[in-house]
């Protein structure tokens, strides 16, 4: 964001609020107009981010035209800044007016649908408390995600774009057929993001994303719709550290997740998800002033992330405060300068040895006493060190119906019911 954005936007409001003058209120309108095609950045947002809990996540997507929320969502993200104060939790996502907020942690989860930039852009945003067609919402706001197959703009497109940001290479491909003279409309999308390393040393980037909807209008009231979305992916994560850390690897984008095995380099992080979702949906126009919205909803997959654990060994993360210089500075001024010396000059030194760990392994010689109860025991080689994966497999499978009515010129209602059950 160009530092000089915020005080004209000041004064472009400032302008608006005391001029009564019709035509210093259409240059104002193409000015508003242009600062935000020009100036404000489109929503983009990195897998590392999404998860974070502590990220107001679900602000993110509501980065629509409104100037406040995409200069808050997107500007100062990277700052942990959040949208009114409120946590990610406060904040409802949906799509097809289906919830996409994890029922375990509360916050919705982007990288569920990552990719699809052409299918979920078109999102219904209230923010704060505020009336809304398809839920009650929560303080911090709602943002429904309208992807139904004829709500894609028709036609084709494919995009390709180079980033120094997770991935490298994007590769988006899109196609929507509108509804057809048959009553049908078909959209498809897809994309593939790509890095064999990130910005950040270590890191590494695979994921696929694919979208495919089918909607049948079987007459002027009934219309019948299904949808299937999902995102693969694969990725080595990035990791904090202390300041000296980075100070002695001259660099900001130290990562202490990752350490050369038979030369390649091999990250102790790794994200392996894809949680796909499926919906059937039926849209009835039961009058010019009631429309009634059902959907049947089913999703199931995995989110896996592996880490380094260790029993009975030296702790292996190589940025363990005792494997810092600052620990000897004061009592041992010998092996200060020694791990000084290593830290600025020697790359592996500061990175995980899985040499040392295989070999820790392979020397672990162990006698387990009284191994299967019966007095015998048991001898052989046991891991001191461990590479585990921590995994949640949900599966959610819900109903849903909403209906708007609109009772007179200035009074609608709307009302609703969810039944899920979500097992994890």
């Amino acid at each position: 964001m160009k530092r000089s954005l915020f005080p004209l936007l000041f004064s472009l409001v400032s302008l608006y609020a005391f001029s009564q003058d019709s035509d210093t209120k259409n240059i104002l309108s193409d000015s508003i107009s242009a600062l935000q095609l020009s100036e404000i950045p489109a929503f983009s947002i990195s897998n590392d981010i999404s998860e974070t809990e502590s990220q107001g996540v679900s602000g993110l997507l509501q980065s629509s035209g409104d100037v406040f929320s995409r200069i808050t969502s997107y500007g100062f993200r990277s700052a942990r800044f959040r949208t009114r104060g409120y946590n990610s939790d406060n904040f409802e996502v949906m799509i097809n007016g289906v919830q996409m907020n994890d029922p375990e942690f509360g916050r919705a989860i982007y990288s569920i649908w990552g990719g699809l930039n052409d299918v979920t852009r078109n999102p219904l945003v209230k923010t704060g408390i505020n009336s809304s067609q398809v839920t009650f919402g929560g303080i911090g706001g709602i943002s429904n995600i309208n992807a139904r197959p004829t709500s894609i703009r028709t036609g084709s497109k494919i995009s390709y774009a180079r980033s120094n940001r997770s991935y490298s290479n994007r590769l988006m491909i899109t196609h929507a057929t509108g509804m057809m003279g048959n009553g049908l409309a078909v959209s498809l999308s897809g994309s593939w993001r790509y890095a064999k390393e990130g910005y950040v040393a270590g890191s590494f980037y695979d994921a696929a994303s694919y979208y495919m909807g089918i909607e049948k209008k079987i007459n002027d009231k009934h219309t019948i719709g299904i949808i299937g979305m999902g995102a693969p992916t694969k990725r080595g994560k990035q990791g904090i550290a202390l300041q000296e850390a980075y100070d002695l690897s001259g660099t900001n984008y130290y990562n202490p997740y990752w350490g050369y095995q038979n030369g390649e380099k091999r990250n102790s992080r790794v994200v392996d998800s894809h949680k796909p979702i499926f919906m059937l949906n039926h849209y009835w126009k039961k009058s010019e002033v009631m429309n009634i919205t059902s959907g049947l909803y089913y999703s199931t997959g995995k989110y896996g992330q592996s880490s380094l654990n260790w029993d009975d060994a030296e702790d292996p993360r190589p940025d363990y405060y005792r494997y810092l210089p600052s620990y000897y500075e004061e009592d041992n001024k010998i092996q200060y300068a020694y791990l000084t010396d290593q830290w600025t000059n020697n790359e592996s030194f500061r990175q995980v040895d899985w040499d040392r760990l295989y070999n820790g392994n392979y020397k672990n010689l162990y006698t387990v006493e009284n191994a299967d109860g019966s007095g015998s025991s048991l001898t052989g080689n046991r891991s001191k060190y461990i590479v585990e994966q921590w995994r949640n497999d949900p599966t959610l499978i819900g109903f849903n119906s909403n209906f708007n009515t609109k009772l007179s010129t200035k009074l609608k209602a709307s009302g609703g019911v969810d039944i899920s059950m979500y097992k994890s």
